[in-house]
């Protein structure tokens, strides 16, 4: 199944099939902090395909410690 729409300037997709870096996360929520801020869809491929998240509350502990960690 297909989102809907595509990646733009304000929307972006990022797959959770693939260990998704924690890195790669934080970097696009800076860009998106560094602008008119976007919309980050966790879940869905750069093509647009659904593949949902796997584990979701660990998903957004991770997120969080990750991005509470001053190193």
């Amino acid at each position: 199944m297909n989102i809907g729409f595509k990646e733009d300037m304000i929307k972006e997709f990022k797959s959770d099939q693939k260990k998704l870096g924690d890195e790669e996360l934080i970097e696009a929520v800076v860009a998106f902090a560094n602008t008119d801020g976007g919309l980050i869809i966790l879940g869905v491929a750069d093509d647009g395909v659904i593949e949902g998240v796997k584990k979701p509350q660990q998903r957004i502990k991770e997120f969080i410690d990750t991005a509470n960690n001053p190193s």
